[in-house]
């Protein structure tokens, strides 16, 4: 067992003599068979081990210690972060966008980064849902104004309707009753100036009516062209008024004209409708016996026209509409006036093709009416302005007079001789030119609505040939748009005059042509 012991090597603890408790290093070497062992006191071994394991506890209780702490200020942040982003997720359910803020924590600033991005998302959201709900809001106002304006309008086309209706057959029952008593007796001779001084008014009103309602047609569409002059307004109105006077409308009121000369460039014959209009109408909203006073006056670069009186008045809530086509206030309790509610409009128009305007003033109902329209004032120009009244005289004249209609062509063949033209009638575009050739007249009247050939054919066909080119051509048609008269001047005509034609302006019209082609 020692022989066997003695052939290894390693370490064992044991007391030596002395009782010191030792670590003992042997080996056995095998050159000289010698067992060699030193000893070390265990104290020797053991202490620095002892205090290498105590270094090492207290470096592992630092590092724990250390731990510990990082861990603690880490949690904290964490927390922290946390709150925060559990304050703006709740922000972000009540609607409000979280303010910017970083940690420094890379996910948690990219968490916290991904709630803002969700905000801008609701901000944008919101924003959205509210301009669709002031959208809606929009659209639902104009639904309600647009459902308004139609029942107010389908309203005023009832009303209007109406009032056509009445004013309509008003002239027509009376022409009717007229040409009754014609048929009746027509021997007396008092008795048929009066049916024909009622069939001649009634037909002019009929005929107000309708260039009323093709001029409003006309404006609303912007077809209407104004042919203007140089003219003295004060003379216009005067005029106007007189002719007024001289009408059956005017009996029992008074008139009161108070004008200076005041030059504008305007269309006579639109600015005659306007007069018209404004001063029938304080003559028709008036009691009888009442007093209409007009003033012109200079004010600045403008013509100031005013129509007061002293009628009906106006409610405050009617003066904004009073220029509406087809609007009319409600009739006063003790009189149905007659109108269908466009000579205002119209006036308000063609004011502004003029670059004028029209405003209304009223105290209210019985307090009367005041219409103030401007137009921009010109220099006078130098010279004088009055026109010559006289037509030259002429030898009798002989017409050619192109109309298919039966009963139109009779009555204006008839009518004309009476005046003292001869007139040849025509039914039919084709004989037109034959006719032309063989009475050799000083005027042709030709219809352009003919069943054959149209009224422009025939006047290219005398405007072809040298016999009957330098002949004047008068277009009378029912076709009164600017086109037509566009269409017509293209075709060879001389003038166009629009049916139911006055024989007085159709006469005058053949005096300027024979004037213009003897001049």
């Amino acid at each position: 067992m020692a022989a066997s012991a003695a052939s290894q090597s390693g370490f064992i603890r044991h007391s030596t003599i002395e009782g010191i408790e030792s670590y003992d290093a042997f080996t056995h070497s095998k050159i000289s068979g010698w067992l060699v062992a030193v000893a070390a006191p265990t104290a020797m071994i053991d202490a620095p081990a002892h205090k290498a394991v105590i270094y090492a506890t207290v470096a592992i209780l630092f590092s724990i210690l250390a731990a510990l702490a990082v861990a603690y200020i880490f949690g904290r942040r964490l927390t922290l972060a946390t709150n925060i982003a559990g304050a703006a997720a709740m922000s972000l359910g009540r609607g409000q966008k979280p303010s910017p803020l970083k940690q420094n924590i890379f996910e948690f600033d990219k968490h916290y980064q991904a709630l803002i991005n969700a905000g801008d998302l609701l901000d944008l959201e919101r924003d959205a849902r509210i301009d669709a709900e002031e959208e809606r809001s929009r659209l639902l106002k104009s639904e309600t104004d647009a459902r308004i304006n139609a029942e107010d309008q389908n309203v005023a086309k009832d009303q209007f309707l109406a009032m056509l209706g009445h004013e309509l057959r008003n002239p027509l029952a009376a022409i009717s009753g007229a040409i009754t008593l014609l048929k009746i007796n027509s021997t007396d001779r008092a008795k048929f100036e009066k049916c024909v001084a009622i069939i001649d008014r009634q037909n002019r009103h009929l005929s107000y009516i309708v260039d009323d309602l093709l001029d409003v047609s006309r404006l609303l569409a912007g077809k209407i062209q104004l042919e203007t002059k140089v003219m003295n307004i004060a003379d216009q109105v005067r005029r106007c008024v007189e002719g007024i006077r001289s009408t059956e409308r005017a009996v029992g009121y008074r008139i009161n004209m108070d004008a200076e000369s005041v030059w504008v460039d305007a269309d006579p014959v639109r600015l005659e409708q306007v007069l018209n209009n404004l001063i029938s109408n304080a003559i028709k909203f008036s009691a009888m016996g009442s007093t209409v006073d007009i003033t012109v006056r200079a004010q600045g670069a403008q013509a100031i026209v005013t129509v007061r009186d002293q009628g009906t008045g106006i409610a405050a809530d009617l003066l904004q509409r009073i220029f509406e086509p087809f609007f009319q206030g409600p009739p006063a309790a003790n009189r149905m006036h007659a109108g269908l509610g466009i000579g205002l409009a119209l006036v308000k128009q063609l004011l502004a093709l003029h670059g004028g305007s029209v405003d209304v003033e009223s105290a209210g109902p019985g307090q009367g009416s005041s219409f103030t329209f401007k137009l921009p004032a010109v220099a006078a120009p130098s010279g004088s302005q009055t026109l010559p009244d006289a037509s030259p005289s002429f030898a009798k004249r002989t017409l050619v007079y192109v109309e298919d209609n039966d009963d139109i062509r009779l009555a204006m063949v008839e009518l004309l001789s009476e005046l003292g033209y001869r007139v040849v009638g025509v039914s039919l575009g084709a004989d037109a030119h034959a006719a032309v050739i063989l009475n050799k007249p000083h005027v042709v009247i030709v219809d352009i609505g003919l069943p054959d050939i149209s009224g422009y054919e025939v006047a290219r066909i005398l405007r072809s040939d040298p016999t009957t080119l330098s002949i004047p051509i008068i277009a009378v048609t029912g076709y009164g748009r600017t086109l037509d008269k566009d269409l017509a001047r293209s075709a060879g005509f001389d003038a166009h005059l629009v049916k139911p034609v006055d024989v007085f302006i159709l006469t005058k019209t053949i005096d300027a042509l024979l004037e213009r082609k003897h001049a």
